[in-house]
């Protein structure tokens, strides 16, 4: 069991599950590991290393995004990249990293890599994979809170392979400006918003970092410069109120209905709301999502509002993930296309907050191509005991009962003054959803889908 919060996540085309804390251990591995499809601890190669060296493989500190590369270190040769914000890197040797690492499938650090440069001068928060072109490397775009890579200057954004940085994609001055500080999530789609092949653009969203930019941006994925996105600002971000940006947390795109933003922004496209309109949590170029909105106006989705004197709701989305082709005969409700998203709720401001009810609960949501909305699991972080003993070892029990009058019974005390949130979501080819997060309860839900429109509350 994870001892934090889960803040990455990523499948493998052999359904491995690779995954990244916030500064903890799973298993006994420290912030980034891998996991078979059963959901064990991977005990091959450089994953389980009992005794070092060689090292195990692992880095020093949280690990904020990872992504799965097929031609990594050449076309045939696959890897994953890891970002976050640590200086070490550890499987079979250990590497001085600057917050971010490339390792093989085995859990071989790359040694090459470092000496390229030694990475970015920030946390890492964001990464998109390209495919390699003919006889070459698959393309990597990180994004976060730098200002260098490789020792070359690079404003939050850089491209590169496994054999150094990208020098042609450098922002213009002027385009460096308007973007959000700092990144938080990147996608890649073509000239038509999809998925497809060959990208053209790279989404840049984050922060809103300035009254007349954009919390996400698009660059072109040779040159870096200007390219379409979807327009995110917030009308209520200005000099005197400086904490109302918009934010883009969370980017997603497939082949046939396009991009799909989420994080906490409120319209786009040029439209303003007043003060009194909710934030608009979900927004989308594809007019099959959005068919009363013209390309790429945001609009068509449910807010994502709580009512008007509703005590707690959604707040701002994290993590999004959409369902891939799938295997026959596997996937159950879900279908090729389905955008899964989640994030948290914040603290509950009623005048008796009850953080072990609704207002520490998350929702983890399912939209389908045509715009319905569904919610499939619920997430609580609810106050109590984990067992720790060989006979029921993970078991959760309630406050209220004893756990120590029985010999060699152990617990860990569950920290219930944090919310419930949702960070890292990923499927894989069978339509297994993997979620991660702050939270120490699920539960399956069965509900009708949700009109646009409709408020939805916890």
């Amino acid at each position: 069991m994870p001892t934090a919060a889960v803040l990455a996540l990523e499948v493998d085309p052999s359904d491995n599950v690779y995954v990244g804390l916030n500064s903890g251990t799973i298993g006994g591995r420290a912030n980034f590991t891998r996991l078979d499809p059963t959901g064990a601890l991977d005990l091959s190669g450089f994953w389980n290393v009992a005794v070092q060296p060689p090292f195990q493989t692992s880095v020093n500190g949280p690990v904020r995004a990872i992504k799965y590369s097929p031609n990594l270190f050449g076309i045939g040769s696959p890897g994953v990249v890891v970002g976050g914000t640590f200086t070490q890197a550890t499987g079979g040797t250990s590497q001085n990293v600057g917050n971010i690492a490339l390792f093989d499938l085995n859990g071989q650090v790359d040694f090459f890599f470092p000496t390229t440069g030694g990475g970015a001068n920030g946390t890492v928060n964001a990464l998109a994979v390209a495919p390699a072109p003919p006889g070459t490397f698959d393309q990597i775009f990180a994004g976060g809170e730098f200002s260098f890579f490789n020792q070359v200057a690079r404003p939050r954004v850089a491209k590169f392979t496994s054999v150094g940085l990208d020098l042609t994609f450098n922002p213009p001055p002027a385009v460096a400006d308007t973007i959000p500080n700092p990144v938080q999530a990147l996608v890649l789609t073509d000239g038509a918003f999809s998925s497809n092949t060959p990208f053209t653009i790279l989404h840049v969203g984050g922060r809103q970092n300035s009254p007349s930019n954009s919390a996400s941006v698009g660059l072109n994925v040779i040159n870096a410069t200007s390219s379409p996105s979807l327009t995110t600002r917030s009308p209520f971000f200005t000099a005197s109120t400086p904490s109302r940006q918009a934010f883009t947390r969370a980017m997603a795109a497939n082949a046939s209905t396009g991009a799909l933003f989420g994080g906490e922004f409120f319209g786009g496209g040029g439209v303003t709301p007043s003060p009194t309109d909710g934030e608009k949590l979900v927004a989308t170029f594809n007019t099959s999502y959005n068919p009363t909105n013209g390309v790429p106006v945001a609009g068509g989705l449910p807010s994502f509002v709580f009512l008007k004197g509703a005590s707690v709701g959604p707040t701002q989305f994290y993590a999004s993930a959409l369902v891939p082709p799938l295997e026959p005969g596997t996937g159950g409700l879900l279908r090729p296309g389905d955008l899964l998203i989640g994030g948290d709720v914040g603290p509950d401001s009623s005048p008796t907050p009850n953080l072990d009810t609704v207002g520490n609960t998350v929702e983890l949501y399912r939209i389908t191509p045509c715009g319905e909305v569904t919610v499939i699991a619920r997430f609580r972080n609810v106050s109590g005991y984990l067992v720790r003993n060989d006979i029921d070892n993970g078991a959760f029990v309630g406050p209220q009962d004893d756990i120590n009058t029985a010999p060699g019974m152990g617990f860990r005390r569950v920290d219930n003054t944090d919310p419930a949130s949702i960070r890292a979501i990923a499927v894989d080819p069978q339509g297994r959803v993997y979620v991660g997060g702050q939270f120490n309860q699920v539960s399956d839900v069965r509900t009708v889908p949700l009109c646009r429109g409709t408020t939805l509350s916890v």
